[in-house]
């Protein structure tokens, strides 16, 4: 579920405080009991949880170190996605007062507590709230949707994680344009239907590097029983020749160029075989100029984006690519640590080279 606007044109946003612009002033600070300090309505997600939510994002961003003026940029941009105009956090107490969502205020504190802690990896959002894909679509709990499965819904979600008003299990999902419904989610072994978006296989997973869930849904495949049918089970694993979504679902780890829609698992490819990516490759690289399989890529080669082609596994791309085209070449792993002098991210552990120095990771939201 993608909720942003202009300001923050970030997956934090996206995912946890929506439709983020302009600027504020001020945090609210974390009440207890479940409402904030400000006396608001402990019942609204606008008024009482998206305050408590911003000011431990922004809590957050300075126990990482990340700088007065970012912590500053964070409170500006986010504040503002919590004003009476927001129409996504409307939506959602909107969804509150028809029974169809579940709102727990006195969770609040105790389910974004991690975000608070010393401990934390100073990674990405989610990663750093330790939420699983089951618990980024109700929060840890604090929002649990009540709508049966195929009925119509109003916030949908996607691979990225968001509030949604399907009972658990299930996931407000579009079957066709503007057409909303409560989809079953059907683990691993599960029964799936053949096609039907209104079954869908998931596996419960941590986030993805990336701070996304693509995986959870990408990992499984509903493989009909018997060939013709549309009753199937939810798999993974999946042998060559069999329908897949992404590379982690085949045995082989490759899943091979799309026919009529799907992909399908097949066999890596040697050296001087023909290669789209990286990935159809045993060696792992996949040379831009000729798009055959190579051996691993020697310091100094071409590598595109890709730092699987390189032997040293680093590929010096850029930070300031604005195209697909990548004049990244390999070299050697450096790995600074946080604190170090940089020009480059991927000089740094993290990737993050801001004002000549690495930084945490979450830093580069703001």
């Amino acid at each position: 579920m993608k909720l942003l606007s202009k300001t923050l044109r970030v997956s934090v946003c996206v995912s946890l405080v929506a439709g983020c612009s302009g600027s504020g002033s001020g945090t609210t600070p974390i009440g207890t009991g479940g409402s904030s300090s400000t006396g608001l309505d402990a019942g609204s997600a606008l008024s009482d949880f998206c305050p408590r939510l911003v000011q431990a994002m922004c809590k957050h961003i300075e126990l990482c170190k990340c700088g007065v003026a970012r912590v500053q940029s964070c409170e500006n941009a986010l504040l503002t996605g919590c004003s009476a105009t927001n129409s996504y956090w409307a939506s959602i107490d909107a969804a509150i007062a028809r029974g169809n969502l579940n709102y727990r205020p006195e969770l609040v504190d105790e389910v974004l507590a991690p975000l608070l802690s010393a401990q934390s990896t100073c990674s990405d959002i989610f990663i750093d709230l330790d939420w699983d894909s089951t618990q980024a679509y109700n929060y840890s709990g604090v929002f649990t949707g009540t709508l049966p499965a195929d009925a119509p819904c109003s916030l949908p979600v996607s691979f990225k994680g968001g509030i949604q008003d399907c009972a658990p299990g299930l996931q407000c999902r579009a079957v066709a344009d503007g057409d909303y419904r409560c989809a079953k989610l059907v683990p691993a072994g599960g029964v799936c239907q053949v096609g039907s978006r209104l079954s869908v296989c998931f596996e419960s997973r941590a986030p993805d590097v990336d701070n996304e869930f693509a995986s959870s849904f990408d990992r499984l495949s509903c493989i009909p029983d018997t060939a013709g049918v549309t009753t199937g089970t939810c798999k993974t694993q999946l042998a060559e020749g069999q329908p897949c979504q992404t590379d982690d679902a085949c045995q082989s780890g490759r899943c091979a160029t799309p026919i009529a829609g799907y992909g399908y698992c097949a066999a890596k490819l040697a050296n001087g075989q023909t290669c789209m990516s990286p990935s159809d490759c045993v060696s792992g690289a996949c040379t831009g100029d000729t798009s055959l399989c190579s051996v691993s890529l020697a310091d100094g080669a071409a590598c595109g984006y890709s730092d699987a082609s390189c032997a040293s596994k680093s590929c010096y791309t850029p930070d300031n690519q604005t195209s697909g085209t990548s004049p990244g070449v390999c070299g050697p792993k450096l790995d600074k640590a946080v604190g170090a002098s940089c020009a480059q991210g991927y000089e740094c552990a993290s990737q993050v080279c801001r004002e000549d120095k690495c930084w945490e990771r979450i830093c580069r939201r703001y």
